[in-house]
This record gives C-alpha cells, structure tokens and sequence, in this order.
C-alpha cells in the first residue's frame, strides 16, 4: 500500500474529527444533509516574513562582536533567526449558511513548520486540537 507524504492526507481526518468533537461540545448536531450551515476548510502551507526587533536595528548576519551596544548576544542571536522567512501551515475554517452557501463565519488558524519534510501525526493533532480549540471560543453555542 502506498502512503502519501502529503500533509493534507495526515491533517484531513484528524481536523474532521476535531472540528466535530469541538461543535458538537458546543452543541451542534453533524446531520448529512440539509444542515443549517456547512464547514469547509482550506489548507495553505506558505511563508510567513519575519521582521527584525525594533530593539536591534543594527544587527547583521555576519558574526562578530558589536560593541557599545546594551543588547546581550543571546537577544541579538534571536533577532536575527526570528527575521528570516518561515514557512507556515495555515488552515483556514469557514461556515456557510446551510441555504446560501454564504460564508458567515471563518477563523484561521496559522503554525510555523518546525520540519517541512515531516509531517508528525501527534505534533499536527495537538496544534490542530488548541487551534480549534481557540477558534472556537468565539463562535456561539447551539441556539444561543
């Protein structure tokens, strides 16, 4: 049997699941057909820009000592790794109204990829759970 190593195949059912455990907690029903809304998710994997501090504008990524600066070498380590370009997985939630198929709701979850080349089942269950988790805390309960 061949497996893909695409991340949507890992990603797909355990956010299914996710999403149904977190609605139906806030008590909404998963019916086959004719529901009131739809919930529909994009995957985008992308890069994310990083922006050097406001505190240590005159870092650069050669190494070397700067002196006369108050910024610990640790602090400037960090500026300069959190600068660069990051990739990111993006998953994006959206509700439809169950008649139109208008959106009315959407919440977007963004993670930095630790490995691009790995996907790990647990690592991705766990984020998906705390980023619906999070999303979720502002869209309404059943009836309410």
């Amino acid at each position: 049997m061949y497996a893909s190593g695409d991340p949507i195949y890992v990603i797909d059912p355990i956010l299914r699941k996710v999403v149904d455990r977190d609605l139906q907690a806030k008590g909404y029903q998963l019916v086959p057909r004719g529901g009131d809304f739809t919930v529909d998710y994009i995957y985008a994997p992308g890069m994310l820009m990083g922006a050097p501090s406001d505190d240590v504008s005159n870092i650069s990524p050669r190494a070397g000592v700067r002196p006369n600066t108050g910024i610990s070498q640790a602090e400037r380590d960090n500026a300069i790794a959190l600068s660069g370009v990051r990739e990111t997985r993006n998953v994006a939630l959206q509700f439809n109204d169950g008649d139109s198929g208008l959106e009315v709701w959407r919440a977007v979850m963004t993670a930095i990829v630790s490995d691009a080349n790995k996907v790990d089942r647990d690592s991705a269950r766990n984020s998906l759970k705390s980023g619906v988790s999070k999303s979720f805390r502002e869209l309404p309960n059943a009836g309410g």
